[in-house]
């Protein structure tokens, strides 16, 4: 079905013209047919880019303009007419760009920021209340680097400078996974679980080796999911697996409590073995780091204690 979209505004008709051979995402109303087939677009929306804020951000800006002084701590100033205008003109120059729109917000201080969520990065545009300057900042997730940059919002060189800052943290290299990022588990309090050999543990107390990765593993640790397998049955087939009578036991840190480390988590079932998940400990960086990260965790498992066998202690 073909739709002739007709810009209505010199802006819409800029951006349209600017970004004429992206792949775009309509929506809208159409009229369907009896046999609810689509016949007609009636009233259109372009998303340009994908993974960003789909509500135009004119409409956002009129919501933030409205928004009363004191809505955060009943002292605080409403956001300001020369934030959300410079805000506004910042925007249309950057629609103009190849990237996702950002999603806006009110400052208490009566500004107003722009913030994106891109990968592992999380980046903002803050205009202070007097809309003369833009702060802008990036925090890599995994890594906690940051970049910061200060642009005057009348210098000439703004969109140059932005242009510079989004492809900096855009082509910072990625750390390797060692599985599709589609299969990366979101934070939950989803335990993963780890086998400990009988020869790492003594007097009920597991080797904090057993939550580390080791050169073999090429720094990603393998789990199996709870939500998958139960304590017991991951024990069971450890036993089989490693064709023991009687192992260390099951033992748990949670998805978000290896987030909270830095570490992420992604499922990599096996032919063997539908549960099995890896947790990516090469942010971490070098052997001695990793080695820390894995203690951390251990904790967070000697904590919980062990999931099974459960002893009398445990119960």
């Amino acid at each position: 079905m073909n739709y002739d979209f007709q810009p209505t505004t010199e802006f819409e008709f800029k951006k349209t013209y600017h970004r004429a051979t992206e792949a775009v995402r309509l929506v809208g109303t159409g009229l369907c047919d009896k046999s609810e087939r689509l016949k007609r677009l009636i009233a259109v929306t372009v998303i340009y880019s994908e993974g960003g804020a789909t509500q135009p951000f004119e409409y956002r800006l009129e919501e933030i303009a409205s928004i009363p002084s004191g809505w955060y701590d009943g002292e605080n100033s409403a956001p300001t007419p020369a934030a959300v205008g410079a805000m506004r003109q910042f925007l249309e120059d950057v629609s103009l760009l190849s990237s996702p729109l950002p999603h806006l917000y009110p400052i208490p201080s009566g500004g107003v920021v722009a913030e994106w969520s891109l990968g592992y990065r999380e980046a903002s545009a803050e205009i202070d209340p007097s809309g003369d300057q833009l702060g802008l900042n990036a925090v890599n997730t995994v890594t906690a680097d940051e970049l910061d940059m200060l642009i005057a919002l009348n210098s000439p060189n703004l969109m140059r400078e932005f242009k510079s800052f989004m492809s900096t943290i855009s082509s910072e290299e990625d750390r390797p996974m060692p599985v599709d990022s589609q299969y990366r588990l979101p934070t939950s309090d989803e335990l993963l679980m780890r086998q400990v050999h009988p020869s790492q543990i003594t007097e009920k107390r597991p080797s904090s080796r057993c939550f580390t990765s080791t050169g073999t593993d090429k720094g990603h640790l393998s789990a199996d999911r709870e939500s998958l397998l139960s304590p017991r049955e991951a024990y069971e087939q450890y036993l089989q697996r490693k064709q023991l009578s009687e192992g260390g036991g099951t033992w748990g840190v949670s998805i978000a409590e290896f987030g909270q480390l830095g570490l992420l988590s992604c499922s990599d079932p096996l032919s063997e073995n539908e549960s099995h998940a890896l947790v990516d400990f090469t942010s971490a960086g070098e052997n001695k780091k990793q080695l820390t990260k894995g203690k951390l965790a251990y904790a967070k498992a000697i904590a919980r204690k062990r999931l099974h066998p459960l002893s009398a202690a445990d119960l």
